[in-house]
């Protein structure tokens, strides 16, 4: 009887502290079926860091947006809290993620969304009500976190979570039980030189802010705050050539002066 009360123990701990660590999706959306009707957009692929293979863009396609959910079944947006996908950028840039959340019964075509630097969705055939877009690392996998309660458009930045860049939120408020058609889009797109190398291993809901991902292995930052993976023209090397780029600087400096119009404190005299 002890010994049962102890294996029953031992398994109750067991269980919290898989719990614990990695929260139970509400609904995880089906590659395989995302796959089947992306028209050969997206293939399965050998992921380079997640276990097994992950969804990934095809070099053949032509689109380079992954619908989520035609809006036609109905899944437990208004339980959920978060929308989180397990994304790996392979270029050597920083990428952008846009959610597009389009409302179920859709809006007219004077409704399209101006992100910012102009880009409009106002050439797409049908409007997305709001859309989320938050800045991902390279070469670094991620739980991009879509924070839901967002949809309600009061905020435009939005909550930061770990390895996550920027993300800002523009559009109309959507209520969540009016959630139709969800896109994915990753930007930028140019081709041949900017092609989106990106695997996901997994998007799903949850009402519980997932556990990041674990510590990387290396530094992608070094001590003077300069991207470990790439070297350019004029990257500082040691300290002494930090130093001597100030002295550099501060030389030039001494023979600037501002425009007769400015004050010392750089701004207009009149």
């Amino acid at each position: 009887m002890r010994s049962f009360i102890v294996l029953f123990a031992a398994a109750i701990v067991a269980g919290c502290g898989k719990q614990a660590s990695q929260p139970e999706s509400l609904y995880a959306f089906s590659l395989d079926s995302i796959i089947r009707q992306s028209n050969g957009a997206v293939v399965w692929q050998e992921s380079s860091v997640f276990k097994g293979k992950a969804m990934t863009f095809s070099s053949s396609g032509q689109e380079y947006s992954i619908t989520l959910t035609s809006g036609a079944d109905p899944l437990p947006w208004v339980k959920a809290r978060y929308l989180v996908c397990e994304i790996m950028n392979n270029n050597p840039y920083s990428a952008i993620v846009y959610v597009d959340f389009y409302k179920r019964a859709g809006d007219p075509a004077e409704a399209g969304i101006v992100q910012q630097g102009g880009i409009t969705t106002g050439e797409f055939p049908e409007q997305p009500r709001i859309s989320p877009k938050v800045g991902i690392l390279p070469f670094l996998k991620t739980k991009l976190v879509i924070p839901l309660s967002h949809l309600d458009g009061q905020d435009i930045f939005m909550d930061r979570f770990p390895r996550q860049l920027k993300g800002t939120v523009m559009g109309h408020r959507l209520d969540p039980a009016d959630i139709g058609r969800v896109v994915i889009r990753v930007e930028p797109v140019l081709l041949p030189d900017y092609f989106p190398r990106i695997e996901i291993a997994s998007v799903y809901l949850t009402d519980t802010i997932p556990v990041p991902f674990e510590k990387a292995e290396t530094y992608y930052v070094d001590e003077f705050g300069q991207w470990n993976n790439k070297d350019w023209p004029g990257k500082v090397k040691n300290e002494q050539e930090l130093a001597d780029n100030i002295r550099a600087m501060e030389t030039e400096g001494k023979d600037v002066s501002f425009p007769e119009e400015w004050s010392r404190y750089g701004g207009w005299t009149a």
